[in-house]
């Protein structure tokens, strides 16, 4: 998606029709290289917000815990998840 949109998202005369304004879309092909390259940096930067998401969620279902009139086991859910998020500080 990356390089799509950094291919699509330049603005020069050649993506931009003026008369309708509308955006043509250009074709990219990736080798297995360059794709493989690509979500290793994106793994990179999303692995270190991932206990930041348990964290959040387990925080979440405390409180849903405490004010929720839904029967779902919140306390459950939120001990799940914050114990992926203290699992992967740990790892850190």
């Amino acid at each position: 998606a990356k390089a799509f949109l950094d291919a699509n998202m330049k603005a020069d005369k050649g993506v931009v029709e003026s008369d309708k304004d509308h955006v043509k879309l250009r074709a990219i092909k990736l080798d297995d290289s360059r794709i493989k390259s690509e979500v290793e940096i994106l793994e990179t930067e999303v692995l270190p917000f991932v206990p930041a998401s348990h964290l959040h969620w387990g925080i979440w279902g405390l409180l849903q815990a405490c004010s929720s009139d839904i029967e779902f086991d919140y306390v459950a859910y939120a001990a799940q998840r914050l114990s992926l998020f203290l699992r992967m500080v740990d790892e850190f």
